[in-house]
């Protein structure tokens, strides 16, 4: 497969993607948007963060046995690249979220009282011949059953100040994909089409 570097860049560019990881040393680093933030403890010695005490005496003893174990630890906010084992925690600041505008205030409070007035119609009030059949075909309902509706709704709301350029890149990424379809043989058009792509 050969990748044209240049429109890979120009992409890159336009998605507003951070072109490398951040560099992860000993000092804190501001939070990684899209990891989970954790609450550990740093060693004060070498910087290194734990999220366990257990885990940070075995660390003291192993590392650092010429000196006395601390009484205890400094609490920080951590994150990881990766869960599962040989994972490491770095220590993090996390981003300051800024306060809501004064129309952000008002659309959320009219959104609120709207669910509140029109309440959410449970599966049982519904009429099938309501359901559309991309409903009906990808079982969507049996997916989001139990699931919290306020929940679900944040989720498919227009992005907010905390994820600035994810709007620019969803429509980079579409743009992308209506462009390709020119460039597609017509027998993938045509399984994409279908009602069974995956065969």
């Amino acid at each position: 497969m050969r990748i044209d570097h240049a429109r890979l860049a120009a992409a890159i560019e336009e998605a507003d993607v951070a072109s490398a990881i951040p560099k992860i040393g000993l000092g804190p680093i501001t939070e990684i948007e899209g990891l989970h933030l954790h609450t550990g403890i740093l060693c004060v010695i070498c910087k290194s963060v734990y999220r366990k005490q257990s885990a940070m005496t075995k660390h003291h003893q192993e590392a650092h046995q010429d000196r006395p174990q601390p009484e205890t630890w400094p609490s920080v906010f951590a994150q990881q690249l990766r869960r599962g084992q040989d994972r490491t925690f770095f220590h993090v600041l996390p981003r300051t979220i800024p306060n809501p505008s004064e129309n952000e205030v008002i659309i959320a409070t009219l959104r609120s009282q709207q669910i509140e007035l029109d309440g959410v119609p449970s599966g049982d009030m519904l009429d099938p011949r309501l359901l559309s059949p991309w409903l009906k075909s990808t079982h969507w309902l049996k997916l989001i059953e139990g699931k919290d509706v306020s929940q679900l709704m944040a989720l498919v709301a227009i992005p907010d100040q905390k994820f600035p350029g994810l709007t620019a890149a969803v429509r980079s990424v579409f743009e992308i994909a209506e462009e390709s379809f020119e460039r597609f043989p017509e027998l993938a058009l045509q399984r994409l089409n279908s009602p069974y792509p995956i065969k």
